[in-house]
């Protein structure tokens, strides 16, 4: 019986030994920087693990709620590497966040009703109209002239 319990954790030592390093966890309860705290693990994707993050001082009644994604860039491929950093960058306009824990690098985003901040544009008042910036695009849209044909395309409605 005792071979077989050595057997067991022996088996158990490989296993922890060979766990792919992009599995690597972060505890629930871990504070990262600025008071920001570690929550249940949420989720996983085939690059990061997602957690739910909670942060000190942080108003529970907003529509805002807070992500954090944990990367692990040891030991891989170029082109894995190249498209962790692709999703940390897509992530880049809602990252609260982005620090080193234990080798992985965790990135804290907002996520829930996000607003754009200062990219979005002022509405513009035209007399009792109001327009967005989602309008202006079309009225852009339809002041352009339309693109000037090739000459192929010039000669091809000649002979037409």
């Amino acid at each position: 019986m005792d071979q077989r319990i050595n057997l067991d954790i022996n088996n158990e030592a490989e296993n922890i030994e060979t766990l792919d390093p992009s599995n690597t966890i972060i505890l629930e309860g871990t504070a990262l920087d600025d008071g920001w705290v570690i929550g249940k693990q949420t989720g996983s994707t085939e690059h990061a693990n997602i957690y739910s993050v909670t942060h000190k001082g942080h108003d529970d009644d907003s529509d805002v709620t807070y992500e954090a994604r944990s990367y692990d860039f040891d030991s891989l491929s170029p082109q894995v590497k190249s498209n962790r950093a692709r999703a940390i960058r897509r992530l880049s306009c809602r990252t609260v966040l982005s620090t080193t824990w234990n080798g992985l690098r965790v990135v804290i985003y907002r996520t829930g009703a996000v607003t754009r901040g200062k990219k979005e544009k002022p509405k513009v008042l035209q007399g009792d109209i109001v327009i967005g910036p989602e309008d202006m695009l079309v009225v852009e849209r339809a002041r352009k002239s339309p693109k000037q044909k090739t000459t192929r395309q010039q000669e091809s409605d000649r002979l037409r």
